[in-house]
């Protein structure tokens, strides 16, 4: 094939790099939420060594309530998790689960 010195560079994660486009902010209307949650975990698979923790995921969902009533949810659920993480148990699938319980 090539030498050492013939081999193409190595091509680099860039995952980091790519540009999505602005993901809708969310309305609190349970029909909603689920795409939502679908089109933020496409974000995190690919964008997987930036959302590598639940809380990192959890921030970003949380980065899309911006108005009305999901905006006051989303701050008083962070006046509630003050100092402890935002995803119980550290689970993504719990904070889901939160979402789901508050949003139905």
């Amino acid at each position: 094939m090539f030498s050492k010195e013939e081999r193409p560079e190595e091509i680099s994660d860039t995952s980091q790099d790519l540009k999505f486009a602005e993901q809708t902010a969310f309305t609190g209307k349970p029909e909603e939420l689920n795409p939502m949650i679908q089109e933020a975990e496409v974000r995190f698979a690919v964008q997987d060594k930036i959302y590598n923790i639940p809380n990192k995921k959890a921030y970003y969902i949380l980065s899309l309530f911006k108005t009305g009533n999901t905006k006051l949810w989303k701050e008083q659920y962070l006046r509630q998790c003050e100092g402890k993480t935002l995803c119980k148990g550290d689970l993504w699938e719990m904070f889901k689960e939160t979402l789901n319980e508050s949003f139905r």
